[in-house]
């Protein structure tokens, strides 16, 4: 798998932890335009809450090969502290990934895939796990050196096996460290909708 090998060279070469890389993910999507997301489940996407202007509107998800579909928002949390959201729609079959559920250990090499700066076309960055911030309220969150800019947001970040353990949603608390929600968080939320199948919010 491409994105493993990218990390296996980055583990082997050194490079640095905010080094861009071209990349591929049939899970990874854009949202809207303007923010990032990918497949967690068949027929969900998780992305980051403050993506969401409208909970009651259609949220347009551009997929690897240019398809467009159209998702409802199936539940959303709050951009403050609980900063993801679920939406639900046709994934095409799209296989989602692992999961880790805890917090990587300090030094742990990972990726950030999305869009970032709005483009159409995919990007990496490489970056590396951080102790968890010292403020109760930011523990639901993963610290990163990855370099997040525009457009990042809700991209998925995974460890060297292929695992995801967070959605970025914030950067520069502090520079250069970033932010990824747990992705224990909206999992658990899913795993809700799942066994309730409830509507979707309005």
């Amino acid at each position: 798998m491409r994105i493993l090998s990218l990390l296996l060279a980055f583990l082997i070469t050194g490079m640095p932890p905010r080094f861009e890389v071209p990349v591929e993910d049939h899970r990874v999507v854009q949202l809207n335009g303007n923010c990032s997301g990918f497949v967690a489940a068949p027929g969900y996407v998780f992305t980051a809450a403050h993506c969401i202007e409208d909970a009651s509107a259609i949220q347009e998800v551009r997929f690897w090969d240019g398809m467009y579909a159209k998702f409802e928002v199936a539940d959303v949390g709050t951009p403050d502290h609980r900063d993801w959201a679920i939406l639900r729609g046709d994934t095409r079959g799209i296989e989602p990934p692992e999961f880790y559920l805890g917090y990587p250990e300090d030094g742990t090499k990972c990726i950030s895939i999305g869009h970032g700066g709005g483009q159409a076309r995919q990007a990496g960055a490489l970056c590396e796990v951080r102790p968890p911030l010292a403020d109760p309220e930011w523990r639901r969150y993963v610290a990163m050196s990855a370099s997040v800019i525009g457009g990042d947001s809700g991209s998925l970040v995974m460890d060297r096996d292929g695992r995801v353990f967070g959605i970025v949603v914030r950067s520069s608390y502090p520079v250069p460290v970033s932010l990824a929600v747990k992705i224990s968080l909206p999992l658990a939320a899913l795993a809700k909708l799942q066994r309730q199948k409830i509507t979707p919010r309005r």
